[in-house]
């Protein structure tokens, strides 16, 4: 019986994860990354829209929510690819670069909250009557405001999703 661990490319395929199931290729992940790049405008074209309407509101979460969830497929699979074979280089690149995108969205949405707190709490309530969608983030309205004070402005907010890149540096040397 071999003692020997085999180097990741030499495991058999039956034994390692699928990651085509989520990507065909590095090359589709680098397109989604891109493509996730580009939709942060879907979402950043209701900066400083959210109070119009209970519609503008929804619609702009609706946004984001699924901007948001094509940022954690991409990322994590990144992350994953890098954990599985840490002297992997191009895997390296890879979680450096679903890092950046992470910290470029997380900036670009930043004004969501602040925005938010300014409809205000009894606002909003009526706002989740008028349109019942809304009231599947009733509990994200209700820990929202209860973080109020912890809520910079959104010049801030916009800062500190910037700062997610270069200040994860350290979390992330082997």
């Amino acid at each position: 019986m071999s003692t020997t661990i085999p180097a990741r490319d030499q495991v058999d395929p039956q034994y390692t994860w699928n990651a085509e199931s989520v990507f065909a290729s590095a090359a589709d992940w680098e397109n989604e990354v891109q493509k996730i790049l580009a939709d942060i405008e879907n979402v950043t074209a209701f900066k400083g829209r959210l109070k119009e309407s209970p519609t503008t509101l929804i619609t702009a979460l609706a946004a984001a929510d699924e901007l948001m969830r094509r940022v954690a497929v991409a990322y994590m699979y990144a992350g994953f690819s890098f954990a599985v074979d840490t002297t992997n280089q191009k895997s390296a690149g890879m979680g450096s670069q679903g890092q950046s995108m992470n910290g470029k969205v997380r900036a670009a949405l930043s004004f969501i909250q602040p925005e938010i707190l300014e409809i205000g709490k009894s606002e909003l309530d009526k706002w989740m009557q008028q349109e019942p969608g809304l009231s599947v983030y009733a509990h994200y309205f209700d820990d929202l405001f209860r973080k109020q004070a912890h809520i910079r402005s959104a010049e801030v907010e916009e800062l500190l999703g910037m700062a997610i890149d270069p200040l994860s540096g350290p979390g992330g040397t082997a």
